[in-house]
């Protein structure tokens, strides 16, 4: 964030900062729910898949067709949720990696200056 020099002293500049790199860090942790309750559907998504995958394996070959088909019905469904399930995790974790820079660039900003007088004291 920019600041004209002269309109912002440094004490609200340093305070304007903060609140922002909180901000920023609310946002990482809200982040990192969300990509931990994508994980959680991931689980549960890969969980119904193969038990649908099992059911689809375990038919009996005299069952009916209409048991076949929904037992097929249901692993391609359960395939498709597992996808999309992994896309979910995917763009959560790029939206945590991208809200984490944010954190990062305005710490970089934070760093105290130097000032000489002092460093010179610490060095007699």
């Amino acid at each position: 964030v920019a600041f004209p020099e002269e309109e912002v002293s440094e004490e609200e500049r340093l305070a304007l900062e903060k609140e922002q790199n909180d901000k920023a860090i609310a946002y990482a942790a809200e982040k990192e729910a969300e990509l931990a309750a994508a994980k959680d559907a991931l689980e549960d998504a890969e969980t119904e898949f193969n038990a649908a995958k099992n059911k689809v394996h375990d038919l009996d070959p005299e069952a009916s067709s209409e048991e076949t088909e929904m037992a097929y019905e249901l692993k391609e469904k359960a395939e498709v949720d597992l996808k999309k399930r992994k896309q979910e995790v995917a763009e959560a974790e790029h939206e945590l990696k991208s809200a984490r820079k944010l954190i990062i660039v305005r710490r970089r900003y934070k760093r105290p200056k130097r000032d000489p007088e002092s460093e010179s004291e610490e060095e007699e």
